[in-house]
């Protein structure tokens, strides 16, 4: 039973990967990574921001300035409180003649399904195993880049 749980948990994830090349500067040359809640547009959020409602769509951010160009291959993994791999995305991705892009990938946390008829009394039913502090990898061409941390609470 507790596999059958497990199974709805991980299906529930839903996780996208956008690619923009005319984004946000970061205003320093090199890469800058961050997490950050929807903004306009349904875009992720030009503010960073490290804790979370259950309910919140979750974006890790990568903005590249003066990069080099060329071809690559972003990988990034979603661990969850209890260090499993609950998500990843895998996308490539080319940076033009001004060397500057910039990417972002989603999560979004559901519910097992008939968790949602108590959800007014927990807010955080079926989504218990959602709760912590989640990690982010962040590698381009299998070099890891960045180590990120977020909270969902609920």
């Amino acid at each position: 039973m507790k596999q059958r749980a497990l199974l709805i948990f991980a299906t529930s994830l839903v996780a996208c990967l956008y690619l923009s090349s005319n984004g946000v500067r970061a205003g320093t040359a090199g890469l800058k990574t961050y997490t950050a809640p929807i903004g306009a547009k349904s875009q992720p959020s030009v503010k960073p921001q490290q804790h979370f409602d259950c309910s919140e769509q979750i974006y890790t951010v990568l903005e590249m300035q003066d990069y080099p160009v060329g071809r690559y291959q972003l990988d990034v993994k979603w661990i969850d409180p209890a260090k499993n791999i609950r998500e990843r995305t895998q996308y490539p991705f080319s940076v033009g003649a001004s060397g500057d892009t910039k990417l972002w990938a989603w999560l979004a946390l559901s519910r097992a399904p008939g968790a949602g008829m108590i959800a007014w009394l927990n807010p955080a039913a079926g989504l218990e195993e959602f709760v912590g502090t989640w990690d982010v990898e962040v590698k381009i061409d299998n070099r890891l880049v960045s180590t990120l941390h977020f909270d969902v609470v609920c």
